[in-house]
């Protein structure tokens, strides 16, 4: 008895090595990975192959592939491929509008195990003159930027958050871009520091919340030099961002309390003889005080000044004066539409928009 069970162990123990064996396998004969170089854009894609072979026993089919972005397309015989054939894969990059380093990715399904491969094609688009205009249109003399301006968008006091922007390396040489300037509450890095010709390079800003001087908008410049061999040539990035109260956790008992800021008109129409008017700020709120934030225009039309003390009781108001600068009018005679911001410690509309119009002949 125990002999046969050593035997019928022994023929399920061959049997499993004949079934191992009996798969499908596939071996790439040149790599996975293929490397384009630097080659200039193209309307054509560039293609690559990759060449395999069928080191198994049984037929090996390819059940599919696709690639990590639509600019690169994988060409494949589906037909199942006997032991011992080779074959290959065909992959197409189409460079036309990218300039610039790129790692793209094909995965390829089999009916073997491991079920997926993932080949790799990689290079370097040294972007023709008119898509390097279009893409990168701002010139920083041999460094190109995507915009003159970086909009950094809205952020809450005690938060951080990140914005990317582009570049690119229009010259023939390697460049070394570094800032010479940012404001305090704004770090700016370029990655890599050292950009080849023809590549990319991004702009990170990590923008700190609790360090920006103003509620609302704020707008400053960061110094770019874009090549630290030459500290001399200097080029200036516009950046703005919104900074708002971060009102989240406020408790439902406190949000009862809180105060509710109300004005008497949300549109505004100054009449040129007066050459000003007034906004009056109400709190309409329960029990807490309104704090005024911040009153401004962006408009070089207007001035405006903020209420006497930063705080209005429950129940009371308090006077906005806005007064039109008349020889910073139009001189085609265009009439002002201009806006006013109040902010205020109000957490259900922590920021009311005036609109203010003239119109002087």
């Amino acid at each position: 008895m125990k002999l046969f069970r050593a035997l019928l162990a022994a023929g399920a123990v061959c049997i499993g090595v004949l079934a191992a064996h009996a798969d499908a396998e596939i071996t790439w004969i040149d790599g996975t990975e293929h490397d384009f170089g630097a080659f200039a854009e193209s309307s054509e894609p560039t293609k690559c192959v990759f060449r395999y072979v069928n080191t198994g026993n049984e037929d090996l089919v390819i059940t599919g592939a696709r690639a990590s972005c639509g600019c690169t397309t994988p060409r494949y015989d589906a037909r199942p491929l006997a032991p011992g054939d080779t074959a290959m894969i065909t992959v197409a990059y189409d460079s036309q509008g990218r300039p610039g380093r790129f790692s793209k990715a094909v995965f390829v399904n089999t009916n073997t195990e491991p079920k997926r491969s993932v080949l790799v094609v990689k290079g370097v688009v040294v972007g023709a003159p008119q898509t390097v205009a279009r893409r990168f249109p701002v010139d920083f003399g041999p460094l190109k930027m995507a915009r003159p301006s970086v909009i950094l968008g809205q952020i809450m006091r005690r938060h951080v958050k990140s914005v990317f922007t582009d570049g690119y390396n229009g010259s023939t040489d390697t460049i070394s871009p570094t800032v010479a300037y940012a404001p305090k509450w704004l770090e700016v890095t370029p990655t890599p520091r050292a950009v080849p010709p023809g590549e990319r390079l991004s702009l990170s800003f990590y923008i700190n919340g609790d360090r920006i001087p103003l509620y609302g908008a704020n707008l400053d410049s960061v110094v770019i030099i874009p090549d630290s061999r030459h500290p001399e040539i200097r080029h200036t990035l516009e950046v703005s961002v919104d900074v708002h109260e971060d009102f989240s956790k406020l408790e439902p008992r406190a949000l009862a309390r809180a105060p509710r800021a109300a004005v008497d008109s949300e549109l505004i129409n100054i009449a040129c003889d007066k050459g000003h008017a007034v906004l009056r700020l109400s709190n309409r709120g329960k029990d807490d005080a309104l704090i005024v934030r911040r009153v401004y225009t962006l408009s070089p039309t207007l001035e405006v000044t903020a209420p006497k003390g930063s705080k209005v009781k429950k129940g009371r108001s308090a006077d906005i004066s806005i007064r039109l600068i008349r020889e910073a009018m139009p001189s085609d005679g265009r009439p002002l539409d201009a806006h006013v911001f109040v902010i205020t410690n109000d957490p259900v509309t922590p920021v009311i928009t005036v609109r203010v119009t003239a119109a002087c002949p």
